[in-house]
């Protein structure tokens, strides 16, 4: 990843880079879809009290990753995007 910061001396983008780095982290996921990864969503479907699918060398494949409240229609207007319900104490999500 690149960050561009116009106009600012070698020393600023130095302190910015630094900062950048010690922040956090940024992380990709690819969202599993019932086109390219329906073997994988079946499997997840038929152990609904997992939350991790491992291969067969017991490496991690894929994972369900919670949604925050309130950003789940942002998924919900794919069709194909795997979704599961979860509940946590008495709320249901």
């Amino acid at each position: 990843m690149e960050i561009i910061i116009p106009d600012v001396d070698e020393a600023a983008a130095n302190r910015v880079a630094q900062l950048v780095s010690q922040v956090g982290t940024l992380e990709f996921r690819i969202l599993a879809n019932t086109t390219d990864s329906k073997t994988l969503i079946e499997r997840a479907k038929n152990e609904p009290n997992q939350n991790v699918i491992l291969d067969s060398d017991g490496n991690r494949e894929a994972w369900w990753v919670p949604i925050s409240e309130g950003q789940d229609a942002t998924f919900l207007r794919s069709t194909d995007i795997a979704i599961r319900a979860r509940t946590v104490g008495n709320k249901k999500s």
